[in-house]
């Protein structure tokens, strides 16, 4: 089995940028390069504390995902009460008459 090093784990589409300086904080942004323009991964931060990787939060996406997933659930949800509704059937309220009320004859009548 290979070992693996750290440098083997960026792929060849992340691209670096120039270094910034922001209050003595150095920051260094990545992107990737896609077949449809590129998309940024995050930015390494450079500190006295040390060094830190800061992602990028994608917002349309997590609205999309937590949209979808609303969706989803409420087609699931549909299609479980059509299946079997939470009120009881007609022949069920027909059973439950006929029980409660003797068979259905009118007493004195």
């Amino acid at each position: 089995m290979k070992p693996t090093t750290r440098t083997s784990r960026w792929r060849s589409d992340v691209v670096f940028g120039e270094p910034q300086q922001h209050g003595g904080t150095t920051i260094i942004p990545a992107t990737r390069e896609g077949p449809f323009g590129s998309k940024a991964l995050g930015v390494v931060a450079i500190d006295e504390a040390g060094t830190s990787w800061v992602p990028a939060v994608d917002g349309d996406r997590v609205a999309f995902v937590a949209v979808l997933t609303g969706l989803i659930a409420g087609t699931l949800a549909t299609l479980a009460v059509l299946r079997q509704p939470p009120w009881p059937t007609s022949a069920a309220m027909i059973a439950m008459n006929h029980d409660r009320f003797g068979g259905g004859t009118r007493a004195g009548g």
